[in-house]
């Protein structure tokens, strides 16, 4: 990127906390497609002195588009957010009077819950789903046209609202509010984008904060209109509903004199003579203007190199478009995640606390919401006089320190008398300071940062981010407030914290600057401005080859196992592997206790008593979230890798690990199932990611001798977990109804021990060197790695080979285009799901109901169950060793070999151990046998095999799809197995047992050996597909 010329007049020498706007340039950046990519080009303008001659004028159409927009669409939207917060209990009385009267249906409270929780969702339902086809309307109607289609929905919402209580219709109530919702993600979708096109440079700053103005100033309509004493009563709260109509019909009368971009018009639409003379109208320009020729000229140069509106898969695949897609997604999701809906929702409750009466308190908490509003109505002067950065830092940062000083009194509240008005202090506090700059600024910051074509995608996807958390506090909140209480609050004071930093870090400085000015500042995304450090790999090699010539031959020299290789691998093992393996297996014996819980919590919190079959299915959804949480984290696990480094995405699944386990350990204490269900969430993400960074992380700082040795690592970690979990969750142990809360969590002790010495921890050289490109740090990790400066250069010469050809890390669509990585993949995904798919996981959930079938005592079934762990770990604890010793494909043939002959025989031995009771043995002996054989190969070399068949640029993506693979054949075996056992009773393990032999014909055919191979050799084998000779 090129960075502003020191010596330049119009622009700063680096971007600081308070840069000065850049106000003229010799010319403009922008995107250009070329056959090598696209990248940034200087365009020149017009002289400065032509530029600046004539001054814009505010017509009475820009006034009118400004106003007239704001109030007939901006507050109509922020009225219909929190018109039905007052009038809450008069319409769900009647939804539940109406549906008596005409369905003849008698609703319980929690069914009316259900429904008026639909009422109040729809309208941000309507709002994502909105926000999702504001690129397309945008883009295929215009700003203008999506304007017109924003004011119908609204006016049909309207009507809707109006004749529902008349026509004793609770469906066109619903159907309203999934219309305003629809019209209100268009809206913020859109009008930041109308406003910021119409408005040139100097205007800019005044027409920008109108959206967020006017969704502020319909709130505070919205809490006036329905108060008790206006249309909030039980006669009228359906006019209190629709009374936003009278607006909207104002606003849109003169709507054939609201003008169209000219942006749209010229660069999108090609309509240059329209454009033209729309501009000039706006402008108030003479038709001969030297600024109007400025303006076009602009536009002409826009249109030649970047005319085509981009689509979501372009942007979000763009790299150039990353960091603003980034900026604008986080400060709209974080507006909404920052809690300042939580607070408005608190806030009477807080006022009562004070001492106020209940008339006061909702007095008080109008006055809040016009204290928002007056603050508000200072946002067009303050973007107009003051830079985008410290606004939004400042706002940021007081906001975070606002809202953890008001979580604490609220916390102590009853400690001290004056800690109540504390809390009034801090939240009118924090009201003012959000209208500084995180209240506006997410709306129409995408404005600034996008140039047209990418533009509408952009801020369409930054507002279903917008919507999406906006639904999410709204669903969430209330269950987070009665599990946390008040410290609720300190997630939002975090969130706010991370965006001031990302703000510090990352955001640029748009006032007075052309978004084409702008986006090369954020074209590079996350790099540092720091020059990447030169190192001559060759000189490297060169004396590292000459040192070992005046020694000894590289040949015989073998590695070392030294010190930081070994911490570094059981370091990560006994603390990230095993807490997975720990979480998989941890609930299967105190299930009773926890199931008993969860049915005594529901009832006692919420005076909900469940059906046996819904405890079921809230089980299975305890169960099987830790899976999906597995899918989500593989998913993102190749990203994660990449961006962080295996040694960061390491500390980033610790931390996940880490915030479930204390989950694990409150739930029980605050009574919350909810916190049970995340926790599950959290932990298996945590295992998503451990189980696509741990194999690569070893893979990649083992030597090509200790590769196998290392590469089972994780699978052994996940085994040593189970048993660990089983060992624990005895009975005798913590297994108990009182104790088993401290069963889920005490994998934290592993944790703590082991991630105490992570600074130890070393880097993937092959990362620092292939795909960061630094150098020297990577030889230097990979010396303290091996002990010796000897023997390294075939080592350092292939991964100068791989990073000649190969630094740039391939994307998912990538690697799923190239042919060459077809069998790999193929490969890959099939060992993945294989495993999961060849029985080895009904054997771990269910043993003890397999023992229980066959005629065994629950206390037998239970010893049997942890033998059979046992026998798993030790079986697991050789694979080190034979990985070291035997071929790959040799183990891999064996084990899936034997794995199908006794999953066969065991689903023979089951369905007749009835008939014959000493079958009863076989068929515990053939569960041995099977767990015997699947640790020889098909256990452990899934996890790694990936990391011997794939090159650097493509290995973690291809890891993150296998791992995605498994861990979704994990959850479909956990979810399914019990109703497909009741359906195919002994034949489920006889088609167990065919896809073990699938695997052994996939690996006859087409695995090639990998042991002591470089990957490059291995991936040549595998180029061809299906015609690859691979023995």
């Amino acid at each position: 990127m090129e960075q502003p010329k020191a010596n330049d007049a119009h622009g700063p020498n680096s971007l600081t906390f308070l840069e000065a706007p850049l106000m003229a340039a010799e010319g403009v950046k922008r995107l250009v497609s070329q056959g090598h990519g696209p990248s940034y080009q200087t365009i020149p303008t017009l002289p400065l002195q032509d530029r600046i001659r004539e001054q814009p004028k505010w017509s009475w159409r820009l006034n009118l588009a400004g106003f007239g927009a704001t109030i007939g669409a901006a507050v109509p939207v922020g009225y219909c957010t929190g018109v039905v917060n007052s009038p809450a209990l008069h319409i769900r009385a009647w939804c539940e009077a109406t549906l008596v009267a005409r369905y003849d249906l008698q609703l319980s409270a929690s069914a009316l819950d259900l429904l008026w929780s639909m009422v109040v969702s729809l309208f941000l339902v309507g709002g994502a789903v909105g926000s999702v086809t504001g690129a397309s309307i945008a883009n295929r109607f215009g700003r203008r046209g999506s304007f017109y289609i924003c004011g119908a929905l609204l006016l049909l919402g309207s009507v809707c609202f109006y004749v529902c209580r008349w026509l004793s219709s609770v469906e066109l109530l619903l159907l309203g509010r999934l219309l305003v919702g629809l019209a209100g993600g268009l809206i913020t979708a859109c009008m930041p984008m109308y406003h910021s096109e119409l408005a040139a440079l100097p205007q800019r700053s005044k027409l920008a904060p109108l959206c967020p103005m006017g969704l502020t100033a319909g709130v505070v309509v919205a809490q006036i209109c329905s108060l008790q004493s206006v249309f909030g009563d039980e006669q009228h709260w359906h006019i209190a509903l629709a009374f936003y109509g009278i607006f909207v019909v104002i606003c849109y009368a003169p709507f054939k004199w609201y003008p169209e971009s000219p942006k749209w018009l010229y660069i999108v639409k090609g309509r240059k003579q329209q454009a033209a003379q729309e501009l000039q109208l706006l402008r108030g320009y003479a038709a001969d203007s030297e600024a109007l020729r400025a303006e076009l000229s602009d536009m002409e140069q826009e249109a030649k190199v970047d005319s085509t509106p981009s689509t979501y898969l372009q942007v979000l695949r763009n790299p150039q478009l990353r960091l603003p897609l980034i900026i604008v997604c986080a400060y709209l999701g974080g507006q909404q995640l920052s809690g300042i809906n939580a607070i408005f929702f608190y806030s009477v409750s807080i006022f009562r606390k004070a001492g106020l009466t209940a008339q006061a308190a909702e007095w008080a908490n109008l006055g809040a919401g016009s204290v928002n509003l007056a603050t508000s109505l200072l946002g067009p002067m303050l973007m107009e006089r003051v830079n985008r950065r410290p606004l939004m830092a400042f706002s940021t940062f007081c906001c975070a320190v606002f809202l953890f000083l008001f979580a604490m009194l609220l916390q102590f509240i009853e400690s001290f008398s004056w800690f109540a008005m504390g809390c009034v202090g801090c939240i009118f506090l924090y009201i003012f300071v959000f209208q500084f700059g995180l209240g506006p600024l997410p709306f129409f910051i995408g404005a600034e940062l996008f140039e047209v074509a990418p533009r509408p995608a952009a801020m369409s996807l930054g507002s279903v981010v917008y919507w999406m958390c906006n639904l999410f506090i709204g669903m969430t909140f209330p269950t987070l407030q009665n599990a946390w209480g008040a410290l609720v609050f300190l997630p939002f004071s975090i969130n706010c914290l991370l965006l001031f930093l990302l703000t510090i870090r990352y955001l640029p400085e748009t006032r007075g600057r052309d978004p084409s000015d702008v986006a090369p500042l954020v074209a590079d995304g996350f790099k540092s401005n720091r020059a990447a450090s030169k190192f001559d790999a060759h000189f490297t090699m060169e004396i590292s080859r000459e040192r070992t010539t005046s020694q000894q031959p590289s040949s015989k020299i073998k590695p070392q196992w030294t010190h930081r290789l070994v911490w570094s691998t059981l370091g990560s093992i006994f603390g990230a592997a095993l807490p997975c393996g720990y979480c998989m297996g941890v609930i299967n014996s105190p299930a009773v206790h926890m199931r008993s819980w969860c049915e005594f919590t529901l009832l006692k919190k919420y005076g909900v008593h469940i059906t046996p079959a819904a405890l079921d299915t809230l089980w299975a959804l305890i169960v099987s979230i830790y899976l999906i949480g597995g899918v989500l984290g593989s998913a993102c696990a190749g990203w994660a890798a990449n961006r962080f480094g295996r040694r960061g995405c390491i500390l980033l699944s610790g931390s996940l690990l880490c915030l479930a386990g204390v989950g694990f350990l409150t739930c029980r204490i605050l009574e919350s199932v909810e916190l049970l269900l995340i926790s599950r969430l959290v932990v298996g993400f945590g295992a998503g990611l451990i189980s696509t960074c741990l194999p690569l992380y070893h893979s990649e700082i083992a030597a090509l001798t200790q590769r196998g040795t290392l590469g089972v690592g994780c699978a052994v970690g996940f085994s040593v977990g189970m048993v660990v979990a089983q060992i624990l969750t005895l009975d005798s142990l913590f297994g108990g109804e009182q104790h088993w809360h401290i069963a889920l969590g005490f994998y934290l002790v592993f944790m703590a021990i082991c991630y105490a010495a992570f600074p130890y921890y070393a880097e993937s050289p092959k990362w620092l060197y292939i795909v960061k490109q630094r150098r020297e740090e990577a030889i230097h990790t990979l010396i303290r790695l091996r002990g010796t400066d000897l023997g390294l250069e075939q080592e350092i010469l292939a991964m100068e080979q791989e990073s000649d050809t190969k630094c740039r890390t391939r994307g998912l669509v990538e690697v799923l285009r190239d042919p060459k990585m077809m069998l790999p993949l193929i490969l890959l995904c099939a060992y993945q799901g294989g495993q999961q798919l060849s029985g080895c996981s009904s054997i771990f959930y269910y043993s003890v109901s397999i023992f229980r079938g066959s005629g065994l005592s629950p206390r037998t079934a239970e010893l049997l169950n942890l033998a059979a762990g046992n026998v798993n770990l030790v079986t697991s604890l050789l694979s080190p060793l034979l990985m070291a010793k035997f071929n790959r494909r040799t183990l891999m043939l064996l084990s899936t070999c034997f794995c199908g002959l006794l999953m066969f025989a065991f689903g023979c031995l089951v369905e007749h151990s009835v008939l014959i009771p000493w079958l009863s043995f076989a068929t515990i002996a053939s569960v041995f046998l099977y767990l015997f054989a699947f640790q020889l190969a098909l256990g452990p070399m899934p996890s790694f095999i990936g990391a011997e068949l794939f090159e650097v640029p493509s290995r973690s993506v291809a890891l993150s799809m296998g791992n995605q693979v498994g861990w979704g054949c994990n959850f479909l075996v956990g979810f399914l197995f019990p109703t497909m056992h009741s359906i195919l009773g002994f034949w489920i393990f006889i088609v167990f047992s065919m896809f073990s032999c699938l695997l052994y014909l996939l690996t006859k055919f087409y695995l090639p050996e990998t042991r002591n191979r470089e990957v490059s050799l291995v991936a040549e084998l595998v180029s061809r597909g299906f015609r690859s000779k691979v023995l």
